[in-house]
């Protein structure tokens, strides 16, 4: 495999520090930008006035501006080889690098032994010159003793929420409204007028009950869909969010309330589409709303960012938890950081990541511990 180093150049104000990260290979549009973003959050210069269309707007800055980066690419679109990740290793060590980050790891499902993990070994050598790695903890949380990357020479890095919300809230007849979460710019009236109902009462003649609450593909009547904001839940395991919205969209839906915990602490991105994320508690006095009214009616409101937002930080639900597999006495993770809705550079000409009617964003959001690994190195 072909390692293409790409690098920015400038002079640390205390000695010149270099900064490495392995990325993926730009495959795909976006590819490119995660790469762009993550190296952008270790050591990005200050720029003001940045926003993600007007949200979450200030001063973006990464960790170490002053920093140099040296990007090695280790992996393409069937993964990272072994033989590449050590080659770069060997490159770091023999350019100087002061820092190692490194952005990727085995599953939970891969336990490789440390004899026979490259980036273990890798890691070893480096740690031998002097070189600090750290590495992200992994995104296969939250179940106990997935961790990535445990071995003892290694910082390993788990994410965290930050003080920062977007709240796309629910409001429903009666005056009330629902705190929801969301990345949407949705374009409904700002008055409960659009029917409302719940996927089970939505259900087609084929499904079952269950399928329907859940928005699974093919459970749902499209005549009891249409022109509807649907409340689902999401707790099947079986469907992606995004083949629920799909269906939704298909249907005629003009808007979604999943009902789901986990996700309800990470605002993902959902374009033009209507959709917000609710905790169990809410989405039981949504339900009870529309058990108890004769025509239920809703809407849901465009995003607004909310800052010192409470309870931060907290562990990300996706996050990789400890203890480790290979060393029962060596507490892993080793230090947590902010890895979730972390705005970022991005690259200005993917096209697929701009809402419908609107230019490709310069900065963006993402998730997961190879932004709190950044945030560490």
């Amino acid at each position: 495999m072909i390692l293409t180093p790409l690098s920015a150049t400038g002079e640390a104000d205390w000695g010149k520090v270099s900064l490495m990260l392995y990325q993926r290979s730009i495959t795909r549009p976006g590819t490119g930008s995660v790469m762009v973003h993550v190296a952008s959050t270790a050591a990005g210069n200050s720029l003001p006035d940045v926003s993600y269309y007007s949200l979450a707007s200030g001063t973006a800055k990464g960790g170490s501006p002053s920093s140099r980066i040296a990007m090695y690419r280790v992996c393409t679109f069937i993964g990272c080889q072994g033989s590449a990740i050590l080659a770069a290793f060997d490159d770091a060590i023999a350019d100087g690098v002061n820092v190692l980050s490194l952005s990727l790891g085995s599953s939970a499902l891969f336990r490789p032994e440390f004899s026979t993990d490259p980036i273990a070994i890798g890691a070893y050598h480096a740690v031998a010159n002097n070189i600090t790695v750290v590495c992200s903890a992994g995104n296969d949380g939250p179940s106990s003793q997935t961790v990535a990357n445990v071995a003892p020479w290694i910082l390993t890095v788990a994410a965290t929420t930050i003080d920062r919300d977007f709240e796309s809230d629910v409001a429903l007849g009666g005056n009330k409204k629902i705190k929801g979460e969301g990345i949407n710019f949705a374009n409904l009236k700002k008055t409960p007028s659009y029917p409302l109902i719940y996927g089970s009462s939505a259900k087609s003649n084929s499904s079952n009950v269950d399928d329907a609450r859940n928005c699974k593909p093919d459970s749902l009547d499209k005549n009891k869909i249409k022109g509807r904001i649907v409340l689902c839940d999401n707790d099947d395991g079986e469907y992606s969010l995004k083949e629920k919205l799909a269906e939704l969209k298909r249907l005629g839906g003009v808007g979604l309330v999943l009902n789901d915990d986990e996700t309800r602490a990470v605002a993902s991105r959902y374009g033009d589409f209507p959709l917000t994320v609710v905790s169990s508690k809410d989405a039981s006095e949504i339900l009870s709303y529309i058990n108890s009214t004769k025509n239920p009616l809703a809407t849901i409101l465009a995003t607004v960012t909310v800052e010192e937002y409470k309870q931060a930080p907290a562990g990300a639900y996706f996050s990789s938890r400890g203890p480790s597999y290979a060393t029962k006495n060596l507490l892993k993770p080793d230090i947590a950081a902010p890895g979730v809705k972390i705005l970022a550079t991005w690259i200005g000409n993917d096209t697929e990541e701009a809402p419908k009617g609107k230019d490709p964003p310069l900065f963006n959001f993402l998730s997961g511990t190879s932004l709190a690994c950044s945030h560490v190195s």
